[in-house]
């Protein structure tokens, strides 16, 4: 019986209700196959099932997040695909802080304050210093991870736009040093940051400038 080739095929048959009687005789001596025959009545049930709710964005980008770092082989790589966010995964980051959104304190001048915008996802963390610089502003930040890629980019692509497409003219672009540090100018407006590391693209959404 195990030498044949169609035996898994059999089992799956026969687990769905498809009479078999060599195979259910078999089964009644054969420990290993009584194994599979189990696995595969659990399949079974699985995809009877009907009505399963969908799994909700936010812990599908956490599942695929632990994925990449937990078994990065299991993870498939598509090429030649047309733009990242078809061939890549997107994690969506949380805000953490942003000393905009907090009460000033009395006698403090807000406009000349530096402003403090804190966001972690489960690939990577990212912290913001934003300074008003005549009709724009500084941001200086870095990128936290264990270990940054080499020739990691930031882009900063505005509300509206697709972050998960690739550079257009409204974009703007920095590259991080080994330690995920950045620093560039970008004019005031609702911006999306984006960066893409390994096989996913980490979204940092709603910074107003």
């Amino acid at each position: 019986m195990h030498e044949t080739t169609d035996l898994t095929h059999r089992l799956w048959q026969f687990v769905q209700g498809n009479a078999d009687a060599e195979l259910e005789a078999h089964l009644q001596t054969c420990p290993e196959c009584r194994e599979q025959q189990m696995a595969l009545s659990g399949l079974s049930a699985l995809r009877a099932l009907e009505d399963v709710p969908p799994i909700p964005d936010a812990l599908n980008s956490t599942l695929t997040g632990l994925m990449s770092k937990v078994r990065p082989d299991l993870v498939p790589r598509p090429e030649n695909a047309p733009s990242i966010g078809e061939r890549l995964k997107t994690i969506w980051a949380e805000l953490l802080q942003d000393t905009a959104l907090q009460p000033q304190i009395v006698g403090l001048r807000g406009e000349s304050r530096t402003r403090q915008i804190a966001f972690t996802s489960d690939v990577a963390d990212l912290d913001l210093e934003v300074s008003p610089s005549e009709d724009d502003f500084l941001i200086v930040g870095q990128l936290g991870m264990d270990d940054v890629p080499h020739d990691l980019s930031i882009r900063f692509v505005p509300e509206g736009e697709d972050p998960l497409k690739e550079a257009t003219d409204t974009t703007r672009a920095a590259q991080l040093s080994e330690q995920g540090y950045f620093r560039m100018n970008v004019s005031p407006g609702s911006w999306v940051i984006a960066v893409e590391i390994d096989d996913a693209v980490v979204v940092f959404p709603g910074i107003e400038l």
